[in-house]
């Protein structure tokens, strides 16, 4: 608890989503306010200011006005002046929501390299689901102020606690649906025109109205609308084509639902009006109450 400590003494860096840099001060005395605030002597504060410059990549510029960095090197100089206090926690607002795709990417790697090295404990926020999936040891996922999920990157995205969670870390198709019948394990729901999925029962119960949830990335197309065997899967039309570079994604209608499918790699792009199929695995769906 440190809402009785004195900010000056709570040893809590912070970088702002704007940055927050003093314009009228040159990097220099940005990254050394605080410094001076506790205070520390001229010799150790040169030292240490002159160091963690370096160690953000900024050497040569102490001398530049924020209005004459470049948005990523505002950046850098928010995130040396929270961390050359020594803090024994990090916050982090939204940081890089100012920054370009490339140079947002960049970035986020020297965040995490610095972290790493630094050992701080370091709280990111962000709505941007990869900053979260690539840089967090552990995602607490929120709505509304009230946790709906915490784990791992990998549990969060491969095992959401609920449909919210489901649709807000990654893509995911959510269909409404209905649980058939429950053995011991397993349940059977369906869903559109009567197609039937098998998912973990988990306490479901025949009758209870579920929403069922797949990853784009969990299904496959095939350019033929052939019945699959064992029911899994689904036969339909591409309704839309959006071609991403290292992956593509298809749009298609079937069983009067529509869905997702991510594919990756190097393969004829199927237009849209095409017949195909879609296949799934086994436990490839999950269903929420």
């Amino acid at each position: 608890p440190v809402e009785r400590v004195p900010i000056h003494r709570r040893n809590i860096g912070m970088v702002f989503q704007q940055y927050a840099l003093f314009p009228f001060l040159s990097v220099f005395d940005n990254v050394a306010y605080g410094l001076r605030e506790r205070p520390v002597p001229k010799p150790e504060l040169r030292k240490r200011v002159i160091s963690m410059l370096g160690l953000v990549g900024l050497s040569g510029l102490e001398q530049r006005r924020p209005q004459e960095l470049s948005g990523g090197q505002q950046q850098r100089v928010a995130l040396a002046r929270a961390l050359v206090i020594n803090p024994s926690l990090l916050l982090l607002d939204e940081p890089l929501s100012n920054l370009d795709t490339k140079l947002r990417e960049r970035v986020r790697g020297e965040i995490r390299d610095l972290q790493k090295r630094l050992g701080i404990t370091t709280i990111f926020v962000t709505h941007d689901q990869d900053e979260a999936l690539s840089i967090a040891h552990v995602i607490v996922v929120m709505r509304g102020g009230r946790i709906e999920q915490e784990g791992t990157p990998l549990e969060i995205y491969r095992r959401p606690a609920n449909a919210f969670v489901a649709d807000f870390i990654g893509a995911c198709n959510l269909l409404p649906a209905r649980v058939m019948e429950v053995d011991d394990e397993t349940a059977t729901c369906a869903f559109g025109a009567g197609v039937t999925v098998r998912v973990a029962s988990l306490g479901l119960r025949a009758g209870d109205d579920v929403t069922l949830a797949i990853r784009p990335e969990r299904m496959s197309i095939a350019a033929e609308a052939v019945a699959p065997a064992g029911g899994k899967g689904i036969t339909g039309l591409v309704s839309a084509v959006s071609y991403l570079g290292s992956r593509t994604s298809y749009e298609v209608d079937a069983a009067g639902v529509s869905l997702r499918c991510d594919m990756r790699g190097e393969s004829e792009l199927l237009a849209p009006g095409t017949p195909v199929t879609l296949h799934w695995g086994p436990a490839s769906w999950q269903a929420y109450r």
